[in-house]
C-alpha cells in the first residue's frame, strides 16, 4: 500500500502538501470581516441560477475556519430542497463515501462521525443515482491553482475539446457503476466562476 510505505518522492509530495495546507489554513483564519465575507459568499450562491434550479443540495457541515455552511443548508431545507451530507462508510473499502438525505441538521439525523466530522446517521436514507437530478454539490476546498486551466464554453463537454475520452460506449460501462458509490478512477472536471465579495 503506497500510503503506508510511500516512496521518497511521494513522501516529499505529502510533506509539501501538508506544508501548503498549514499555510493556506493560516491565511483563511486571518480573513478580516469574516461574517461579512461569509454573507457575501452566501448571497452570491443564493443568486445563482444553479441554486434556484436545484432540488437537491449536497453539502457538508464546516469545521474550523471553513466558511459556515449551516446557514446555506438550513435555507435549502426552508426552501423545500432536499439536503444531503456525505458519510464515509465504516464497513467499506477506503474512500467509499455516500450521500444521505437529512431532514434536519441536528440529532438524530446528524452526529460526529468517523473523522470527527458531522455526518448523517444511519436513520438517514442513502441517495440513489436517480436522486442526483437537479443537484447542486458544495465541495470543501482549502486552495487550488487554476492558472493552467483552459477556458471552455458551457454548456459543453471537455471530451469534445481534447480532454479525456467520451465515456458513452454501447457496451459495458468502463467505470464500475454501483450507484450511488463513486470509484477512484472517475474523470472529474471543475467549473469556476469568479466574483468579488467587496
Amino acid at each position: 500500500d503506497p500510503r503506508r510505505h510511500p516512496s521518497p518522492l511521494m513522501q516529499q509530495g505529502m510533506e509539501d502538501k501538508a506544508t501548503l495546507r498549514r499555510l493556506y489554513a493560516r491565511e483563511r483564519e486571518a480573513v478580516p470581516s469574516r461574517a461579512e465575507t461569509e454573507k457575501a459568499l452566501r448571497d452570491n450562491l443564493f443568486s445563482l441560477p444553479a441554486w434556484k434550479k436545484a432540488r437537491l443540495v449536497c453539502g457538508f457541515l464546516s469545521v474550523k475556519s471553513e466558511p459556515d455552511t449551516r446557514p446555506i443548508l438550513e435555507r435549502a431545507l426552508c426552501e423545500g430542497k432536499t439536503v444531503a451530507l456525505p458519510v464515509t462508510l465504516t464497513d467499506a473499502k477506503v474512500g467509499r463515501m455516500v450521500f444521505r438525505r437529512v431532514d434536519s441538521l441536528g440529532s438524530p439525523h446528524v452526529a460526529l462521525g468517523r473523522y470527527g466530522l458531522s455526518e448523517p446517521t444511519d436513520v438517514c436514507p442513502t441517495l440513489e443515482w436517480k436522486d442526483f437530478s437537479h443537484a447542486l454539490i458544495l465541495v470543501p476546498a482549502l486552495a487550488f491553482d487554476d492558472s493552467g486551466w483552459d477556458i471552455l464554453n458551457v454548456p459543453s463537454m471537455w471530451q469534445y475539446h481534447g480532454y479525456s475520452a467520451p465515456l458513452y460506449p454501447n457496451v459495458e460501462y468502463p467505470i464500475p457503476f454501483v450507484p450511488p458509490y463513486v470509484g477512484n478512477k472517475n474523470p472529474v472536471g471543475y467549473y469556476r466562476k469568479r466574483f468579488n465579495t467587496q
